[in-house]
């Protein structure tokens, strides 16, 4: 089903990109310390602006608020730069101990905790600026060259007719999608316009008004390091974080 993104698309990259972020905090409860000490890997898969690392630093609003939140927990973090894919398996075998910016599922909360949403992002569809006939309902999209990105699934779109040629990363979609090879981009609404600006397309960058899905992001903690306890407190660390005053700080630098 279709959900209505906004009213009106945002007029400028660092609105869209502040705007688009909608905050998810676990609820009340006490919980368990971590019991000390307590050393842990964090898993980066370099998807800004919710993750990266740099220098050994650790960035990004996902990433350096789960770090954030770990420490508080008494925990020593330790970010490692891993594809999306092999973070997945990593955490639900236990070789890595939380993955950033994931997805939960049925099938893979079975296999680790999966922390509440830390951010949600929508999927938009993108499009250059005087495309003629430029979409503005699904059924637009079933006569134009529609990138998007491998291993993503976009549900409102199935049995439509469209066909995706996909790519291993936005910035490949978005590269073509200047290069006009692609007639329009499915990108995530924080992820897609920050991308665009660090290429130089945010100015040429318009929106369908309709977004095509949502994906709430958080992290998963595996179960052979952590429990249920550790799960609630490390909510509930995260609630702090984004109910403070300083989160409108940590937005902005991104």
């Amino acid at each position: 089903q279709q959900k209505t993104f906004v009213q009106k698309m945002v007029k400028s990259v660092n609105a869209a990109i502040l705007t688009a972020i909608l905050i998810a905090v676990a609820a009340g409860g006490e919980a368990l310390a971590m019991p000390s000490p307590c050393r842990v890997s964090l898993g980066i898969p370099g998807n800004k602006p919710f993750t990266e690392l740099k220098d050994g630093q650790i960035g990004g609003v996902i990433a350096s608020t789960a770090a954030t939140a770990l420490r508080r927990m008494g925990c020593r973090v330790t970010g490692r730069q891993l594809p999306f894919a092999r973070m997945y398996k990593w955490i639900h075998t236990g070789r890595l101990d939380v993955a950033t910016s994931v997805l939960k599922t049925p099938e893979r909360a079975a296999l680790a905790y999966y922390s509440l949403p830390i951010v949600t992002e929508y999927a938009l569809v993108g499009y250059l600026r005087g495309l003629k006939n430029p979409p503005r309902h699904i059924s637009d999209l079933t006569s134009l060259r529609v990138g998007a990105q491998l291993g993503f699934r976009y549900p409102a779109l199935d049995g439509r007719g469209i066909q995706l040629r996909r790519e291993r990363s936005y910035e490949i979609t978005l590269r073509k999608l200047g290069a006009k090879q692609l007639d329009a981009v499915l990108i995530g609404s924080i992820t897609g316009p920050f991308l665009a600006r660090d290429m130089a397309l945010g100015a040429e960058l318009d929106f369908m008004p309709l977004a095509v899905g949502e994906t709430p992001l958080g992290v998963a903690l595996a179960r052979q390091t952590f429990s249920q306890a550790d799960v609630e407190l490390f909510d509930r660390e995260v609630r702090k974080l984004t109910s403070a005053e300083s989160w409108r700080e940590t937005l902005a630098a991104y």
